[in-house]
């Protein structure tokens, strides 16, 4: 069996909520599911086993890449690390372990309140707390001051830092999966690790624009916009969520119905606490 032991300090839910976010992976309980593969987390004397079951039908050398984004991930928790199964011979993962190893007193591990990406205003603290109230409360309220219902199977929550929470419903029921939409927490990790590997020379930190170019131009617009609906007084999140997510439905409608219902306005806005949130037609949102 193909899996990472791990000793952290860090807790079981950190662990996989942290990791889940490296591969974009569904959440249910201690199970991680990406396109590629199923990760379980099981805690038995202070080691997180991670075991690793293959879901895709690629090879398996052309999933590497997640499978090293997971280990890059972990690392950067100040995490202590062994390789089990037979991957643990595959050439770059051993060099990826390698890597990590020798980058560990070099690079500070991340701080449990520290934000877990330049494009987030998540902390592990919040991922914690996410993954406890799934596992534990039907009260999402204080963490999530939004919440939008697509069907009877699916929907979002907005985390009071900005970022969407993706939910899968059983029959009306509580959630049974849940997904963050945030940045990948070790993507600047992996490239770095990826420019040793091929000798090359090391990426330079990556400079974020904090203007957006609109909400659905790329990923990385979209944090953008998560990272400044974060920052909204905490009084004035339920109503600006809201508002922000009235002005998606109604452009996203516009075009699904090539303008019946009419030319869409020049301008949004919502004013709350002497400051305004505008957002024009192509999703571009700006506070003035």
């Amino acid at each position: 069996m193909n899996g990472l032991k791990i000793q952290s300090h860090f807790s079981q839910p950190a662990i996989i909520e942290f990791a889940a976010l490296c591969v974009a992976g569904w959440v249910t309980g201690n199970e991680i599911k990406s396109p590629s593969f199923s990760y379980t987390v099981e805690t038995t004397d202070d080691w997180h086993h991670l075991s690793i079951d293959q879901s895709s039908k690629k090879a398996f050398t052309d999933l590497m890449d997640e499978l090293l984004m997971v280990l890059m991930g972990l690392s950067m928790l100040g995490s202590n690390i062994e390789i089990e199964g037979h991957w643990s011979n595959e050439t770059r993962m051993r060099h990826a372990w390698n890597w990590t190893r020798s980058h560990s007193n070099s690079t500070p591990p991340l701080s449990q309140s520290f934000r877990i990406h330049p494009l987030s205003n998540l902390t592990l603290d919040d991922l914690i707390a996410i993954h406890e109230l799934f596992e534990t409360s039907d009260d999402f309220a204080s963490l999530f001051p939004f919440c939008n219902l697509y069907d009877s199977s699916h929907g979002s929550l907005r985390h009071f830092k900005g970022n969407e929470c993706y939910i899968k419903f059983e029959q009306n029921k509580a959630p049974i999966a849940h997904k963050i939409d945030s940045p990948n927490p070790a993507d600047f990790r992996f490239d770095q690790w990826l420019s040793a590997f091929e000798n090359r020379t090391a990426p330079k930190a990556p400079k974020f624009n904090a203007k957006s170019k609109g909400y659905y131009k790329s990923a990385n617009d979209r944090w953008k916009i998560a990272k400044m609906l974060g920052e909204i007084p905490g009084e004035h999140k339920s109503r600006v969520f809201a508002f922000v997510d009235d002005v998606i439905n109604t452009v996203n409608e516009y075009h699904d119905t090539c303008g019946v219902q009419g030319p869409l306005p020049e301008r949004f806005e919502i004013v709350f606490d002497h400051m305004k949130l505008v957002a024009n037609p192509e999703l571009v949102f700006k506070i003035e």
